[in-house]
């Protein structure tokens, strides 16, 4: 598969809760991750605004629900779960957590019983309301005044996401009755918005209660605006049950309420990113969790497992809502292999390199730009694939036979904002791969030299076509002769020149052969590329017939534009 599904990898990991993006470098293993990440929290990544979901990802990260890590060589169980650490105490150690056993530890524990909060709204009057209040409610919101008395809001910061609100009012004979019944939605208090006194407000999805249908209950801190309401929660199902059936018959939108009740115990989503992870001796790091990760055996689950740990000997059980996310390099023999209990923990899912992933890239760089720069971006397109289908093609033809659906140069290589870029990539990144392939023996150096030139000199090619493309009067026919010149001097050094090195290497560069008008050209060619060939004969770098090298230069001399060289 050349471009990832999102969903699918969103099914894969609710299913398995560990799953390893692998493929050869530059598919976007790494890259993927957020947008999986996002796609599995509701977002539709395709479509919303990328600035948007980048917000909303480093939100995540600032909240501790993300949390990445790089798996070495050097990285043991101490470092991953827990272990001894010196500090200045009597014995001079101490148990420190690991990067799991930390987060694991920061997950919010969601109480198994209804939580429900009272917001006191003040006095109920047939002829008035409390209009703050009641502007909150209108928005979706509940609020409170921070220099409240402390007394009044001392459990605020109590309230979580997905626990139940009562906003209710007290009669002038003394009841209090709901008023309206509300869902917690968001994590924090915010001070953007002020509702009159309320300058810290939350977001609350609020069902509305029927007029004559409010609900009489004993307040038990009367004198509280914000109190936790005990007498609801309770491990007794008969008095739940109770109060689910006193809502069901009361309020206009019971059934709704009770079902986001019952997902109250439906644990918002936390990731381990491990990149790399194959890059670690994975059964040392793990340990004993091995067998916690899978499944079946989280918390909640029906074989939940709990362990005790070695140094500080407390239980430690996985959560349900934790996935852990690894990349994997499938193009690296030289780091360790998963063992197969390991395996058996994980979902692989394989990212190959794509042609069309290059050319979706350039397309959407196209979008909202004059047709200039569409035409830009459509020539460095056509450049990026063929380059991309040159190197590829060359590891197909030259890779050991067992390691061929392995090896690979990945598209993201070949993406770029321009084609000095991309020169770039490929000089640095791609080049630079491919003799890492050659030296690990994965590929065969038969043909490299060729492909690099070959390559190398349309990037040339390309830089003379961009410049004559700019010019305002009709250069076609001068950008053909730059081009012809520039192919058959090129040819005519590589077929003099035995020295590998030069021929992988383009020795004349684009920029003598960019000019105004044939007359420039004529004087590059003569008094800057002419004396470079001299000077290769007189450093014997040209050591193949340099009596037909010194004829040809001479007749390049004397007519640069009609000089042919076959």
């Amino acid at each position: 598969m050349g471009q990832i599904d999102y969903e699918e990898i969103t099914k894969l990991l609710e299913y398995k809760k560990n799953v390893i993006i692998q493929g050869v470098p530059g598919v976007g293993k790494t890259y993927s991750i957020p947008k999986i990440i996002l796609t599995m929290l509701g977002h539709d990544v395709e479509k919303e605004d990328k600035e948007e979901l980048k917000e909303e990802f480093q939100k995540l990260k600032d909240r501790g629900r993300v949390k990445n890590v790089t798996f070495h060589q050097s990285m043991d169980y101490d470092d991953f779960v827990e272990g001894y650490r010196p500090e200045e105490k009597e014995n001079g150690y101490e148990v420190k957590d690991g990067i799991i056993k930390d987060m694991i530890n920061r997950i919010p524990k969601i109480p198994k019983t209804l939580k429900i909060w009272k917001w006191f709204g003040g006095y109920i009057d047939e002829n008035a309301n409390n209009s703050y209040a009641d502007k909150c409610i209108a928005d979706n919101k509940m609020g409170y005044k921070k220099d409240s008395p402390k007394e009044q809001i001392a459990d605020v910061d109590k309230i979580r996401r997905d626990d139940i609100v009562f906003y209710v009012g007290k009669e002038k004979k003394g009841e209090m009755r709901i008023k309206n019944i509300g869902r917690v939605i968001s994590d924090y208090w915010e001070d953007k918005v002020k509702y009159g006194d309320y300058d810290k407000t939350r977001n609350v999805q609020w069902y509305g209660l029927e007029k004559n249908s409010q609900i009489k209950i004993k307040d038990p801190k009367p004198d509280v605006a914000y109190a936790e309401i005990k007498f609801f929660e309770s491990e007794d199902e008969k008095m739940v049950d109770n109060i689910v059936k006193t809502i069901k018959k009361t309020i206009k939108k019971g059934n709704e309420i009770i079902k986001d009740i019952k997902n109250v115990s439906k644990k918002r989503p936390y990731f381990l990113v491990i990149d790399e992870i194959n890059r670690g001796n994975i059964s040392k790091i793990f340990g004993e969790l091995i067998s916690n990760i899978e499944a079946d055996k989280r918390e909640g689950e029906e074989n939940e497992l709990s362990i005790t740990l070695p140094y500080s000997h407390k239980e430690l059980t996985i959560p349900s809502n934790l996935y852990i996310i690894g990349t994997m390099n499938t193009a690296d023999k030289s780091t360790g292999t998963i063992d197969y209990a390991m395996r058996r923990r994980f979902a692989f899912y394989t990212l190959e390199s794509s042609e069309q992933a290059i050319t979706k890239y350039y397309d959407e760089k196209k979008k909202g730009l004059n047709e200039e720069d569409q035409n830009y971006c459509d020539n460095l397109n056509t450049r990026a694939v063929t380059f991309y289908r040159k190197v590829n093609t060359f590891i197909e033809g030259n890779v050991i036979d067992d390691l061929k659906e392995d090896i690979q140069i990945g598209h993201s290589f070949f993406m770029a904002k321009d084609m000095d870029e991309l020169k770039m990539k490929i000089e640095y990144e791609v080049f630079p791969q491919l003799k890492e392939y050659v030296d690990d023996d994965i590929i065969n150096d038969k043909g490299m030299d060729k492909v690099k030139r070959e390559i190398r000199k349309d990037i040339e090619v390309y830089y003379i076509e961009e410049h004559y493309s700019r010019e305002e009067q009709d250069s076609s026919e001068l950008k053909g002769k730059a081009i012809t010149l520039y192919e058959k001097i090129n040819s005519l050094i590589e077929d003099h020149v035995k020295s590998n090195e030069l021929k992988e290497n383009t020795p004349i560069e684009h920029t003598y052969f960019t000019a105004k008008n044939e007359e420039q050209l004529k004087t590059n060619i003569k008094n800057e590329v002419v004396p470079l060939l001299e000077e290769y004969l007189s450093d014997d770098i040209i050591t193949k017939n340099p009596k037909v090298f010194r004829e040809e230069i001479e007749k390049l001399q004397e007519n640069p534009l009609g000089w042919k060289y076959e």
